[in-house]
């Protein structure tokens, strides 16, 4: 009986066999890290800036807006309609001075 092997893995010797054009085909990043400039005021600046003005903050902010409207939509507002408001009071008297305090009566 004859051994016939077939191996799908290659050997060292191949991999020294690339060269140049092997390390070219890796898809291993590089180990020695790049010297970046150091920024300065007026990098951190613009960072800054781009980071404000992208698409996530954006998304971010917009997320926070709705998040802030849940509390004037589900909880009776002063301008709109004080009777509802004296209502919440008389029926949650410890709840209605928290919401007081922190101002959820008058979110709009």
């Amino acid at each position: 009986m004859s051994k016939t092997t077939t191996d799908a893995t290659p050997n060292a010797a191949d991999d020294q066999d690339l060269g140049a054009a092997g390390s070219q085909l890796s898809t291993a990043p590089k180990e020695d890290a790049p010297n970046l400039p150091a920024l300065g005021v007026i990098g951190w600046a613009r960072w800054f800036w781009r980071q404000l003005t992208s698409m996530r903050v954006a998304l971010l902010l917009l997320l926070l807006l709705a998040l802030g409207a849940i509390p004037g939509s589900l909880i009776p507002q002063t301008g709109t309609d004080e009777t509802k408001v004296a209502d919440f009071r008389t029926a949650h008297p410890t709840l209605g001075d928290v919401y007081d305090k922190l101002g959820l009566f008058h979110v709009y």
